[in-house]
């Protein structure tokens, strides 16, 4: 059904393999470059508070992706390693050209190098899962801090359901409604066809590796992997676990600029309608959402909401990126019904 799933496009040639499209490389050439392991610095001291991990339990990893982060890849990193369980860090560098990797080494127990030409966030996660030993990975973007020392912690817990195969930092269900504590959600999820951007983020998630290995990362979009592997494993049979203790704010997205919003939100509405045939807004729908549609609460009056520069970058940005991806789309893009339905198979 997917039918820009990793293993559709593929098929059509698309995507190259992992191993050849990026190659686990020990030693230089045009592939990936594994950096070797590192151990904690006894300099630094042990990390406060953190409890082994023991055998029976499910063990993590968590990659972190990372290009010209410098300014907080330490503050990422050390949040890992403040963690109440025991992770194993990987962190996968796309062509830094600043003090990124140098800093980031002493934290990680692995570093792996790709080119910025063979650059996908899908890609870079399922580079860094393949170099990754645990049973849960995780993802943990390199300008976000984990939030708070129990998320990898409060992670595991959800996978004592053997159905479920992934975790995510929502605070409110598809419909809008504010959760208050974890919820595992499963197909038919009607809400979710009008609510298409909820769901899994790779900002901070986690997923099994044996979900993962049968259903990798699609290397071949440019945003929105997190939301199209969230679909393909719920169209499997499986579950996933929505948590607002997991969340991560996404005050980052503007911390970036206008421009950087902008291009942001494009790409993200151009994957979503490429990949889903839901009807493209137009210009009268533009306007009116901008001068009259708030979707969130703010203590700012309507009209400083109206002329803010970054909700037209993501309003300009949605409309272009949903125009640009429907232009786009194939025969086998999902139809909005897709999640009304059951799963199609089991797990």
């Amino acid at each position: 059904m997917f039918s820009t799933s990793l293993r559709g496009a593929r098929r059509s040639g698309l995507v190259p393999p992992l191993q050849g499209g990026v190659e686990i490389a020990r030693s230089g050439g045009a592939g990936v470059r594994c950096m070797g392991t590192a151990r904690w610095p006894e300099a630094l001291g042990e990390p406060g508070g953190q409890v082994p991990s023991r055998q029976g339990l499910l063990r993590a990893s968590v990659i972190v992706r990372a290009r010209d982060m410098a300014p907080t890849i330490v503050a990422a990193l050390r949040s890992l390693r403040d963690q109440t369980v025991e992770v194993e860090v990987v962190l996968v560098d796309s062509g830094s050209t600043d003090a990124t990797v140098a800093l980031a080494r002493p934290y990680c127990d692995k570093v792996v190098q790709m080119p910025p030409a063979s650059f996908s966030y899908g890609r870079a996660l399922n580079v860094g899962a393949a170099e990754g030993s645990g049973d849960i990975c995780f993802a943990l973007s390199a300008h976000r801090v984990a939030p708070g020392r129990q998320w990898v912690e409060h992670s595991l817990e959800a996978y004592a359901d053997p159905q479920v195969v992934a975790t995510m930092g929502e605070t409110c269900g598809p419909d809008g409604v504010p959760l208050d504590g974890p919820v595992t959600y499963r197909l038919p999820l009607p809400a979710l066809s009008a609510n298409l951007s909820w769901g899994m983020s790779n900002t901070a998630s986690s997923w099994r590796r044996p979900t993962w290995e049968s259903e990798p990362f699609n290397e071949g979009l440019g945003a929105c992997e997190d939301k199209e592997w969230m679909w393909r494993v719920l169209e499997r049979g499986w579950a996933v676990v929505a948590d607002p203790r997991l969340h991560v704010d996404a005050e980052h997205r503007r911390r970036a600029g206008v421009v950087a919003l902008y291009h942001r939100v494009r790409a993200e509405h151009q994957a979503l309608a490429e990949l889903v045939r839901y009807p493209v807004p137009g210009v009268a729908e533009l306007v009116r959402e901008w001068v009259s549609e708030f979707p969130y609460a703010s203590h700012w009056p309507s009209w400083t909401r109206v002329l803010s520069p970054y909700r037209g970058a993501e309003l300009v940005g949605g409309f272009v990126g949903d125009r640009a991806g429907a232009a786009r789309r194939g025969p086998g893009a999902l139809p909005l019904e897709f999640f009304t339905r059951g799963p199609a198979r089991n797990p």
